[in-house]
């Protein structure tokens, strides 16, 4: 876990649901101000690596579902997995993280406001992106890899309404924490571009 030393550091977190653009923000942000950028995303595989059935057993066990398993059960179901697996993999994000150079900028859609608010010292350095649905449908539909994801199960045509299910519901509940929290979301519609994001979430960092 992070240290009280580590924390007076600072550490801006951009976090949120597939597809509302964050990850292309952080990178901007690191660019323009001299950050160290930490993907989260980029970080999941060798994460699932180190994952043991004792300490991250929703982790562990993901290597071993098939394509049906993961995209075919219930919505309801998968939601919970996304987050029981975010919860799992929150410990070793903070590892890295306590590593790197500072300041820090850290992006990923495991960042749920219930688990980054224990480590805020000031709220204005965290912030969460969620897209609308009809956002978030059309960012997936411009990614060619989705088709190959779909087509490993027996239903195509299920498992991505499913996934659009699943995201649509994880952006809600996202949304609700950070409500509950009383910290910053934001619904990402397409009515602004990403220089205009970008701008409002640095200034909400005070950048």
């Amino acid at each position: 876990m992070l240290s009280s030393t580590h924390l007076n550091a600072p550490i801006y977190w951009i976090g949120g649901s597939p597809c509302s653009g964050k990850s292309s923000i952080a990178q901007r942000l690191a660019r323009d101000y001299g950050l160290t950028l930490y993907l989260c995303d980029e970080a999941m595989g060798r994460h699932i690596e180190q994952a043991s059935f004792e300490h991250q057993p929703t982790m562990a066990r993901l290597p071993q579902m098939t394509p049906d398993a993961i995209w075919l059960e219930p919505v309801a179901a998968q939601v919970q997995r996304v987050f029981n697996f975010y919860r799992e993999e929150f410990p070793l994000i903070l590892a890295d993280i306590a590593a790197l150079p500072r300041p820090r900028i850290v992006e990923g859609a495991a960042l749920m406001p219930e688990l980054v608010a224990p480590l805020l010292d000031d709220p204005a350095r965290a912030i969460w992106l969620v897209p609308s649905l009809a956002f978030q449908i059309e960012y997936y539909t411009q990614r060619p890899w989705r088709h190959e994801i779909v087509r490993a199960t027996s239903d195509p045509e299920q498992a991505w309404a499913n996934w659009m299910a699943r995201d649509a519901a994880f952006a809600d509940q996202i949304e609700a924490q950070a409500a509950a929290l009383k910290l910053t979301c934001i619904r990402v519609n397409g009515q602004h571009d990403l220089d205009a994001m970008a701008g409002q979430v640095a200034r909400h960092f005070r950048l």
